[in-house]
């Protein structure tokens, strides 16, 4: 152990800090990661969805999360061999609780997805998985501006489910499909406000080009 440690200096006048080799400085950023995911976009479809500048950042990273098939559903723990009490959805408690189940066939993720194509008038298909999900809106939307709209729709509806799901986990706390709904709206106020803070006349000179925003239309739901 001593041979270990003697070659070992330490300065006494400098903070304990982390060292990253792979990072140029030799220092992990948030800003060295994003430009690192930035570089892999060419690797696949798993890349494809780009930071949205209208939803926080936790947010992005959350929705990229899902991309990787990296969230923390049953299904995934368990092949980590991590120890849970049973591999159905806590939603539902019939079917494996996995990503694509929980966000995209489980009861509640139909209604919302149903809910949220009276919304923004049309027919969502069925999904599989969020690469699935992305494309159609890239297909279909095509004006730039309603593709982040919907996007950042698709956002909150996944958060929207996620926060339910971890209320019954962790507080035992079940409601109604109609609070999950009010939820959703209320992510997308929240997102909708961030971007407005940051350039409220960019947004609505863009809305008023597409004669299409994000206020809820509350007799369609």
């Amino acid at each position: 152990m001593k041979m270990l440690i003697q070659p070992i200096s330490i300065e006494d006048n400098r903070p304990d800090r982390w060292i990253f080799k792979g990072a140029p400085k030799r220092t992990l950023s948030s800003a060295w990661i994003r430009g690192r995911l930035e570089l892999c976009r060419s690797m696949g479809k798993v890349f494809k969805n780009e930071w949205l500048k209208w939803i926080p950042i936790k947010d992005n990273i959350f929705v990229w999360r899902i991309f990787k098939g990296r969230i923390a559903v049953r299904k995934n723990l368990m092949d980590m061999d991590i120890d849970v009490p049973n591999s159905k959805c806590e939603i539902c408690n019939v079917q494996v609780d996995d990503i694509s189940h929980l966000f995209f066939k489980c009861d509640l993720a139909s209604w919302l997805w149903t809910s949220l194509g009276l919304w923004v008038n049309c027919s969502i298909p069925m999904f599989e998985n969020i690469t699935d999900c992305f494309d159609w809106i890239d297909r279909d939307f095509q004006v730039p501006v309603r593709v982040k709209i919907v996007k950042v729709l698709v956002a909150a509806l996944f958060k929207s489910i996620w926060i339910h799901r971890n209320d019954i986990i962790s507080n035992n706390k079940r409601v109604e499909k109609e609070f999950c709904l009010r939820r959703l709206v209320h992510q997308c106020m929240k997102m909708k406000n961030m971007e407005e803070q940051q350039s409220e006349v960019r947004v609505l000179e863009e809305e008023k080009m597409t004669g299409y925003c994000i206020k809820p239309v509350v007799n369609r739901v």
